[in-house]
């Protein structure tokens, strides 16, 4: 009796989704939760596949031998486990749509707002993560597979957490490069195992207000959600710009604090200004783009139509395969490529100039312009250049005929806050300590052309390309972009307070979760003390993030697992300590005593010999009192 006891509790315990993603290594199986009600199950080659041990019949095929099966009737938010011959696979159903009061509602399940997600649930709050499309993780799960972190140390917090798990997944130290079914599958997997997180996918939203004062939303036009702060994580910055929010988009004018601002011509070779930058502010947006996943099958690849509006002209200067961008920096695991190649690739400038204010149907047909460049592109490279091995990965997007349902918005409306970043505050960040810090950045200001190249010739790469490298270094990125002006009870995590410049370093994957995990880490904080985000101490919100493993600054040789990071990290953020590496284990001089009492404006206290790093504990302890 006592076994049959064990054996009905242990089979009603939550599964142990973190050993069981819904993606097998190689994806040949994979669950795909399509409703509330319906998991559709792929697997390549077909076979005998079951739920809970229960044979599931084949429903359709498709031309690259996956076979689709259908488990229905199911539970809304429920957990399934799939089988095929020794392997195991979980998904989970969606949330059905009710109406819903949450203590925060996070609009947009990219990297961003799954961090504040997250962050949020952990420290105790309900959330409502509410999501566009089926699949959650953004642009990296749709399609940007080539991680933009140049330094793997750099990674903190939340981003950290998912890249160890991707390294996991992988069996690898570097995790810097993923497929996107993986990144949806790991995404899933730490999303689905906070309880305090209800996911609502195939959901769009539009604020509700009382005056300036956000509380919450209508999705779809029907359900009513409730809420005491929400967070606006899109790419788009839609759900914020309709709230008593200033929104600015474009590029402004050159200046003193942007010398590369407005229109600009530049040698990312020299790093150089061109002849032709006038450094006229406009309305220009940098393109965006689909970035495809391709496969190299070594042999033929499927075939693939071609796209309507076809020029073979377009990519006729874009360089031999093995030269592009897609292979010496898209490379993928298991034969994979991220396709992001520009000029006379994937990009296609110039068309998304008014995207930011349009609406579904203006866009839909926008971004069908897109498709089809990036698609031409890959046609060119197999029936122009004779690379027939190339062709969509099979294994991506199974519930989208291989293509990934998002585009890269690489930039779009900018919130105002109370702070605008902008070029200054990364190139002086090591001797700006105005404001307080929320995360590090380091990925240099990149903008991608806004008017396409026409002359293969040119030292440029298009009006409006950029990559500042040797004009970023690792910055500080500052608390207040996050809290916009006019609306209360909103935060923005995305489409922060920025100029064109300052954003074009802030929109990477990284740093979108670092923010991300502040607007979290704010929000709970609010709601748990009950008062407004505005009403929140910086100094709070920065010491949850040190405890949760975030950088506020850069110091090389004192890790998140050392006793002395968050002390260290904290007085570093603030210009007590501005050494890349700090020592921790040397014996503090007199003179680093006075120079750090005088700088924190404390007495000294006769600290009498002691490390660097017990120095910085005992400064950080007295100024954590004095707040």
């Amino acid at each position: 009796m006592k076994k049959i006891i064990l054996f009905l509790i242990l089979i009603l315990l939550p599964l142990p989704v973190s050993a069981e993603l819904s993606t097998n290594f190689d994806g040949t199986f994979q669950a795909i939760a399509l409703s509330p009600t319906l998991i559709a199950v792929y697997s390549k080659g077909g076979g005998t596949v079951t739920m809970n041990g229960a044979e599931l019949k084949a429903v359709s095929a498709d031309k690259n031998g996956y076979v689709r099966y259908d488990a229905e009737d199911l539970d809304s938010g429920a957990f399934y486990r799939f089988r095929r011959g020794n392997e195991t696979i979980t998904e989970r159903t969606s949330h059905a749509f009710t109406r819903i009061d949450t203590d925060l509602l996070v609009v947009g399940a990219n990297s961003s707002g799954i961090a504040a997600a997250l962050t949020a649930a952990r420290m105790g709050i309900k959330v409502l993560l509410v999501e566009e499309t089926n699949r959650i993780g953004g642009i990296s799960a749709n399609g940007l597979g080539s991680c933009d972190l140049g330094d793997a140390r750099h990674a903190s917090g939340v981003f950290a957490e998912f890249l160890g798990k991707i390294g996991s997944f992988y069996d690898t130290s570097y995790p810097l490069r993923y497929e996107p079914r993986v990144v949806n599958a790991v995404y899933k997997d730490m999303v689905y195992n906070e309880p305090n997180i209800t996911l609502f996918t195939d959901a769009k939203i539009k604020p509700t207000l009382e005056g300036n004062k956000v509380t919450g939303g209508v999705i779809n036009n029907k359900y009513t959600v409730c809420a005491k702060v929400s967070v606006d994580a899109t790419d788009t910055g839609d759900f914020a710009s309709l709230c008593s929010t200033v929104v600015r988009y474009g590029r402004e004018k050159r200046s003193e604090r942007e010398p590369h601002g407005g229109k600009i011509y530049f040698n990312n070779a020299t790093q150089s200004v061109l002849p032709g930058s006038d450094g006229k502010k406009d309305r220009r947006l940098p393109s965006y783009a689909y970035l495809l996943t391709v496969k190299d099958y070594g042999a033929d690849a499927p075939e693939l139509d071609m796209p309507p509006d076809y020029d073979p002209a377009v990519y006729e200067h874009s360089p031999e395969w093995s030269e592009t961008w897609n292979v010496t920096s898209g490379r993928l695991p298991n034969n994979e490529f991220e396709i992001n190649q520009h000029p006379f690739g994937s990009d296609l400038p110039g068309i998304n100039y008014k995207y930011a204010y349009l609406g579904d149907r203006k866009r839909a047909k926008i971004d069908e312009k897109y498709k089809n460049r990036v698609l031409g592109y890959i046609y060119y490279l197999r029936n122009e250049r004779g690379h027939t091995n190339l062709g969509l990965a099979d294994d991506e997007y199974l519930d989208t005929d291989n293509f990934p349902q998002t585009l890269y918005v690489r930039e779009c409306k900018r919130i105002m806050g109370e702070r605008v970043f902008d070029e200054y505050d990364v190139t002086h960040t090591a001797e700006n300590y105005d404001f307080p810090s929320i995360g590090i950045g380091g990925y240099p200001m990149d903008s991608h052309a806004t008017e396409d190249l026409k002359d293969p010739t040119a030292q440029h790469r298009g009006e409006g390309e950029m990559w500042l490298k040797s004009f970023t270094p690792i910055y500080r990125i500052p608390y207040s972009v996050i809290i916009p002006s006019g609306a209360e009870n909103l935060l923005v995590s995305t489409c922060v307070s920025s100029t064109h410049i300052g954003y074009s370093t802030l929109r990477i994957e990284f740093t979108r979760s670092s923010m991300g995990q502040a607007a979290g880490t704010l929000a709970a904080e609010a709601v748990l003390s009950r008062v407004s985000p505005r009403q929140v101490k910086p100094f709070t919100v920065q010491r949850q993030l040190l405890k949760q493993g975030q950088y506020l600054a850069w110091v090389a040789d004192v890790p998140v697992e050392s006793p002395y990071f968050e002390a260290v990290n904290y007085l570093s953020s603030a210009g007590v300590f501005r050494d890349e590496n700090f020592r921790p284990e040397d014996i503090a001089t007199e003179e680093e005593i006075r120079l750090v009492c005088k700088r924190l404006g404390i007495d000294n206290p006769g600290f009498g010999t002691v490390t660097r790093g017990e120095l910085a504990k005992k400064v950080y302890l007295i100024r954590r009192k004095g707040l």
